[in-house]
């Protein structure tokens, strides 16, 4: 690094002159290539960034498609809806000293009500609900207990 001060003045000796021509030459010429570098070398680096990424395309990724699988058919699952809610427990009237571990219906999350009939499952003596909302349930396709997840009622043969 050069400081230039009161002090330091190289125009003051004779002999040092030369060394203040030659390090302001080596400075400039410094700058220059500095400079002539980046001209020549970044469109270059560019340009070939550009190229490889045009002449090599990105390989896409495609999501996987699921094995379609041939499903019963809709009168099928209307057939076992009914099947289900024909062998589901007895409907009882709410009895608040029966029916003292939940509150609520997990399903519908609605408080029960003297007025409201409910479904005991077989699963777990806990595990009641709402008769409506259990056929509700039981209607889209869920053969399993809101809770636990067990089986409502085993299916009679594979469909």
């Amino acid at each position: 690094m050069l400081l230039y001060s009161k002090e330091n003045d190289c125009s003051k000796w004779e002999s040092t002159a030369l060394l203040e021509h030659v390090m302001l030459c080596s400075v400039i010429f410094g700058t220059f290539m500095i400079c002539f570098y980046f001209v020549k070398e970044c469109p270059i680096i560019c340009l070939q960034a550009m190229f490889l990424n045009y002449f090599e395309p990105v390989p896409r990724t495609r999501p996987r498609r699921r094995a379609y699988r041939q499903g019963p058919s809709a009168e099928d699952l209307a057939q076992e809806v009914d099947n289900i809610l024909a062998c589901m427990p007895e409907e009882e009237q709410y009895d608040l000293n029966k029916f003292d571990h939940e509150k609520n219906c997990v399903i519908c999350l609605g408080e029960y009500d003297f007025s409201d009939t409910i479904t005991q499952l077989k699963c777990d003596s806990r595990h009641y609900f709402h008769t409506e909302c259990l056929s509700t349930w039981v209607r889209n396709n869920n053969n399993s207990c809101p809770v636990c997840r067990t089986v409502i009622v085993e299916k009679q043969s594979e469909l």
